[in-house]
């Protein structure tokens, strides 16, 4: 063998031996990594802030980590622990259950460290457990929202919160007591977060049409109803629609919304409201919306058939 040819063995063996010990040397530092954010974010003598970022570094590799995604779970449940950290724990722990397969072995213990956090002191740590229950249709979840609905003083979150929350998966038994919160409420809100949900309730008919169609309703809640009137009770809302768009003294957004609807619904709108839909697109006056929306009713007018 050429001397040459000993110096390209021995300059090969050399990189693979570097290779080797930077391999084993960076497998170490993983190692002596786990066990000190480990000892970083569980040491309550630290301040908030430390363990705060030791969870945030801990989080970005945790769902490959057992011992680590373990960590941080049970430090949502750990009721006595600093609620700031616990809220570091759990967005880190959301964030990685995108990752859905590598998640999906730390599920229930996720889970239930999520119930043991809905009912917490602190609020947007509780708020929090309870929305990422509600999304995987908790059914324990959702009873809490209801009972909080029902008897304001054990509500866990504000009733807004909770309406937005019951309507990742509204039930058919839940129509009654939406319909009650729209009948008596007095926060707009409220009732228009009730209103959108009860929009896929056929049993709401009539509580849309008399909403929708009274003059003295908020403007937005008559909005929603008639959108919702579309779909539950195409003829009522072609009569609404007729009725709106051609009385000038209606709310401008609110017959921009029935424009828009008309627009991309499947309502053929009759020749008198076209015909007054195009004049305000020639002569814009109202808002903004209302003109936008009769730009975009005249725009699609081409395609669009009108009845007799």
């Amino acid at each position: 063998m050429k001397a040459s040819d000993y110096r390209q063995q021995f300059d090969a063996e050399l990189e693979q031996s570097a290779t080797q010990q930077a391999a084993s040397a960076k497998s170490a530092e993983r190692d002596e990594s786990v066990d000190d954010l480990l000892a970083e974010l569980t040491n309550r003598r630290f301040g908030a802030a430390r363990r705060i970022d030791a969870v945030v570094r801990a989080g970005a590799t945790a769902v490959k980590r057992p011992r680590m995604m373990s960590a941080l779970i049970a430090l949502v449940a750990e009721t006595g622990e600093n609620a700031e950290v616990r809220r570091a724990a759990l967005s880190a722990i959301e964030a990685s259950s995108f990752k859905t397969v590598d998640f999906r072995r730390y599920a229930p213990e996720f889970h239930e460290a999520l119930r043991a956090a809905a009912t917490d002191d602190d609020d947007d740590l509780r708020a929090g457990a309870l929305d990422v229950l509600a999304l995987t249709r908790d059914s324990y979840a959702q009873q809490l929202l209801v009972d909080g609905l029902r008897n304001p003083r054990e509500a866990l979150v504000t009733p807004v919160q909770a309406v937005r929350m019951l309507g990742y998966d509204v039930h058919a038994e839940h129509y009654p007591l939406l319909r009650e919160i729209v009948e008596t409420t007095k926060q707009p809100s409220l009732r228009r977060a009730a209103l959108r949900l009860l929009a896929a309730d056929s049993g709401s008919r009539a509580l849309m049409r008399s909403i929708a169609t009274n003059k003295d309703e908020d403007p937005r809640a008559r909005a929603t109803a008639a959108v919702a009137l579309q779909v539950l009770a195409p003829q009522d809302f072609d009569q609404l629609a007729r009725t709106v768009v051609l009385d000038d003294e209606d709310d401008d957004d609110l017959r921009a919304t029935v424009i828009s609807a008309i627009t991309h619904g499947p309502t053929v709108p009759g020749r008198d409201v076209a015909r007054k839909v195009q004049q305000m697109d020639a002569a814009p006056g109202g808002s903004r919306q209302l003109n936008r929306a009769a730009r975009g009713f005249t725009t699609a007018r081409s395609t669009r058939r009108t009845r007799p």
